[in-house]
């Protein structure tokens, strides 16, 4: 499987490899090692342990790359290399908004930020999903040996769409609409401005009253909250 295959084979669902803590940003890392550059599962985890810096969490696989044997596939590289397409990118356990840590697949690079496949953005257990990604408390890069050489011919979503869009419905419910329609409510309004913080979500809208929510007020949702 390519790069292409697996964006098409997962953008907009959820991925969880391992059956445990449901889909988390790791569970896409291990499905792209595995499927893409051919990496046994074994090697694909975080190796949880007191010796190690923050065993369990997404960005230990960076850091124990090298005892992990990953570096038969991957270059190791720092933050401040210059990403290409298929990189695997880390953030650190502790930054901000990043404080698991956090995984994704570079798809292109942004200046500022990063346009990665990922999921369980941070603060939105979100499917994987075509997303901007802030570069702050990014840790590194681990690069394919065998990374594609094409000019990429994944498919930009429409242009301006932020993933996901903010939404407030007719009974007060505020919360985020990924590509497959559902509302996802969010708690308070600290927690919309903390989202909008990150640069990865839109401006919010209100839907009118009496609107029937479903995937086309959803899609109608998201263009609106792009005029914004």
């Amino acid at each position: 499987m390519n790069l292409d295959q697996f964006i098409a084979r997962w953008n907009g669902k959820f991925c969880d490899v391992d059956g445990s803590y449901g889909a988390q940003c790791w569970d896409s890392w291990s499905r792209y090692a595995m499927d893409v550059v051919g990496v046994p599962y074994s090697r694909t985890n975080t190796r949880a342990g007191a010796s190690l810096p923050h065993g369990g969490y997404a960005c230990n696989v960076w850091h124990n790359a090298e005892a992990a044997g990953l570096t038969q596939w991957f270059v190791k590289l720092p933050a401040n290399a210059t990403p290409q397409r298929g990189d695997v990118v880390f953030w650190e356990y502790g930054t901000s908004p990043h404080t698991s840590s956090h995984v994704a697949i570079v798809l292109e690079n942004r200046g500022d930020y990063l346009y990665v496949l990922q999921q369980n953005a941070p603060g939105l257990r979100d499917p994987t999903n075509l997303s901007n990604a802030r570069k702050s408390g990014l840790l590194g890069y681990l690069r394919p040996k065998n990374a594609p050489t094409e000019p990429p011919t994944t498919p930009e979503p429409e242009k301006g769409f932020t993933l996901p869009a903010l939404i407030r419905t007719p009974d007060g419910t505020i919360g985020f609409v990924g590509d497959n329609g559902e509302l996802t409510p969010l708690t308070s309004m600290t927690e919309v401005e903390s989202l909008q913080a990150t640069g990865i979500v839109g401006p919010y809208v209100d839907l009118p009253d009496r609107l029937v929510w479903n995937t086309l007020t959803a899609i109608t949702a998201r263009k609106i909250a792009e005029r914004k």
